[in-house]
């Protein structure tokens, strides 16, 4: 059975998505609006995808 999508691929996208959420969570604990979490998590996907796709190499 072939699989969608590499092992790499998955760590480097559950990496990404577990540091947005941290992201947005700190911001919304930080008394933002949920507009400015969003936007936090949206930076931070945009800044860890090709931080985590460098450090993990194939």
């Amino acid at each position: 059975m072939r699989t969608t999508i590499t092992v790499r691929t998955a760590v480097v996208l559950l990496l990404t998505v577990l540091t947005a959420t941290a992201a947005g969570v700190l911001v919304t604990l930080a008394g933002a609006a949920p507009a400015g979490a969003a936007l936090a998590a949206g930076a931070a996907i945009a800044t860890a995808l090709p931080l985590f796709d460098a450090l993990i190499d194939e």
